[in-house]
Parts: structure tokens; C-alpha cells; sequence
């Protein structure tokens, strides 16, 4: 939590792992609380289901790259103001990991999750909304 005047609450966090196009593992990490100024640290082990590993592993073996898997993470957080949680937000980011032969990540650097939300979300709702009410009161 970078924020050094405020708290945060989250609710269930989703996280979802996949190979190519398919979601391979899910987890949920419970409600928890973090501090101002704090940091909270999990480490759980999740069961895969649906992953062909030789596949991904031949994938690395033959071509020398690297297999790439997807970690995508969402949550609706609420950020404390004073003495309240005033509503949530919606929170979707997501990261490309690089995994070479031995199961590691090739890279050194810690993982940085970014926004990987909707770009219309709600607002191309509201558009198609009008669009069909407004063509219903001409006919």
C-alpha cells in the first residue's frame, strides 16, 4: 500500500493463470486488510488443471524461447478516507510471465502487474442502450 494517509480493504482477489488461450489454474486469496504505508505477503500453492506441460515443454525445448503464461488478477477494493469506505473499485490488471526450461522465470525483476480492464466497459453499454431506446420511440 503506497498510499501513506489511507488504508485499504480487499475484498476476494481472483486470480487466474493461463497457457495460450486457456485458464489452467484459479484462486481466490480471501479478504484481508492492509495498512497505511504496509505491505501484505502470501504465498499459497496452486493446483493446475488442464495444462498439457509436456506440450509447453517441448514448446521450450524445440525453440529455445521461453513459455508464457498469462497471471490476470482482479478485485474491488475500498479505500479508507478518514473514517469511512466511501465505495469500491474495480480493479483488472494482468501480466505476461516468461518461464524457461527448468519452470523459472527468465526474468529477475519482480512480476508488474498492469491495467488490463475493458476499454469501453460501461460506457459502450450505455451507448447501445440509447441507441435501441431511441430507435424504438421513432418506430
Amino acid at each position: 500500500n503506497v498510499l501513506t494517509d489511507h488504508s485499504v480493504r480487499y475484498g476476494d482477489v481472483n486470480l487466474t493463470l493461463s497457457y495460450g488461450r486457456s485458464a489452467v489454474a484459479n484462486y481466490v486469496v480471501p479478504t484481508f486488510y492492509q495498512g497505511q504505508g504496509t505491505t501484505v505477503n502470501a504465498r499459497e500453492v496452486v493446483e493446475t488443471n488442464g495444462l498439457q506441460w509436456l506440450t509447453a515443454a517441448k514448446a521450450v525445448l524445440n525453440n529455445g524461447s521461453a513459455a508464457v503464461f498469462r497471471v490476470d488478477l482482479v478485485a474491488r477494493p475500498k479505500v479508507k478516507l478518514w473514517f469511512w469506505y466511501p465505495r469500491r473499485k474495480n480493479m483488472r490488471v494482468g501480466a505476461d510471465v516468461e518461464v524457461d526450461g527448468s519452470g523459472m522465470k527468465m526474468k529477475k525483476e519482480d512480476i508488474r502487474l498492469k491495467s488490463a480492464a475493458s476499454e469501453g466497459g460501461i460506457r459502450v453499454f450505455v451507448m447501445f442502450a440509447s441507441l435501441l431506446v431511441t430507435l424504438l420511440c421513432l418506430f
